[in-house]
């Protein structure tokens, strides 16, 4: 009897061997899996479990511009700004970065005191020009809260601009 568990033994550990590249690909198309889910609650209008979908592929997949993009939109709807800024970020990256969610990284940075990287998204949206009309009030802003520049300065600077 005990030479026969040893066998079973050692062929399950052959097969688990042999398994294993086929649950590597099961692992990889659980994204795929996961953001087809995503797709199908987000057209039934099922936002909740949409939003589940769309950041859990993120997770599975993070440097999918395809992904970001989705979770981005879904999570600004429902208001979910942690993963509205991951997804951002990842967007950012792949330098595919609407110029509206600019405007969300640039509030990150305005919450958090990073009054340097404030100033990079500024410049980026000056950059776009989309929304260049508002960054002479956004530079104000930004000299204001960090006490380091002229806020009469930064708003005389922008007169010139036309919308």
């Amino acid at each position: 009897m005990d030479r026969i568990i040893r066998t079973c033994s050692l062929a399950a550990i052959a097969a688990l061997l042999i398994a294993t590249p086929a649950w590597a690909k099961v692992e990889r198309e659980s994204a795929l899996s996961l953001y087809a889910q995503a797709r199908v609650a987000d057209a039934a209008g099922d936002d909740a479990r949409a939003l589940k979908g769309y950041a859990a592929a993120l997770v599975a997949e993070p440097e999918n511009d395809q992904v970001a993009q989705r979770a981005l939109r879904q999570a600004v709807r429902l208001g979910d700004k942690a993963l509205a800024v991951r997804a951002a970020r990842v967007l950012e990256r792949q330098k595919a970065l609407p110029a509206d969610a600019r405007l969300l990284l640039l509030s990150e940075a305005f919450a958090k005191g990073d009054w340097r990287g404030a100033e990079l998204q500024l410049d980026a949206i000056d950059e776009n020009s989309t929304f260049a009309f508002m960054t002479p009030s956004l530079r104000g802003w930004l000299a204001f809260a960090s006490r380091n520049g002229d806020v009469e300065l930064a708003l005389r600077d922008g007169s010139s601009s036309a919308f």
